[in-house]
This record gives C-alpha cells, structure tokens and sequence, in this order.
C-alpha cells in the first residue's frame, strides 16, 4: 500500500482511533503481576508466563488496530513497537 499524505479528514480519523485505543483498559492480572515484579519503580525487563504473555499480546493486538485500523502500514508499525 501506499502511505498517504495527511489530510484533515486524516487527522481527524487518527484523533479518533487514537482516542478510541486509550478506552481499551489493560488486563487487570496482567497488571497486577507488573506492580508485584516493580513496586518501587520502573525495572528493566519482566518475565510473564504463557498465560500473561497470551494476555499481553491480545491486548497490544487489540490497541494497535485501534490505533491503525484501515492502515496496513501503520498496523504492522505498531505492532513492531509493542508486540
């Protein structure tokens, strides 16, 4: 596909899918388990089981089409950056 020059109709479909993506709330075990592995703040890396893994890769699938839906470029983007 080719990518696009910004128009003002696009900009105000990516608000959209952008806003959109911020209601999709984070699993809450999924959470849970992050503020367990990093009560004091931040830590560099985090080990998730087969099941929070599973949990962690539905969500980044979910809020990266949020993000990008009708865009096959910025979807396989996204999902670089998060999954």
């Amino acid at each position: 596909q080719e990518i696009r020059k910004p128009r003002e109709r696009d900009l105000v479909d990516n608000f959209r899918r952008v806003l959109r993506a911020l209601r999709i709330p984070a699993p809450p075990a999924l959470l849970a388990s992050l503020r367990d592995a990093a009560p004091a703040g931040p830590v560099q890396e985090v080990s998730l089981d087969a099941a929070q893994h599973a949990e962690y890769a539905t969500y980044g699938v979910q809020f990266c089409h949020a993000l990008s839906s009708g865009d096959w470029f910025t979807y396989t983007m996204h999902r670089s950056l998060y999954l």
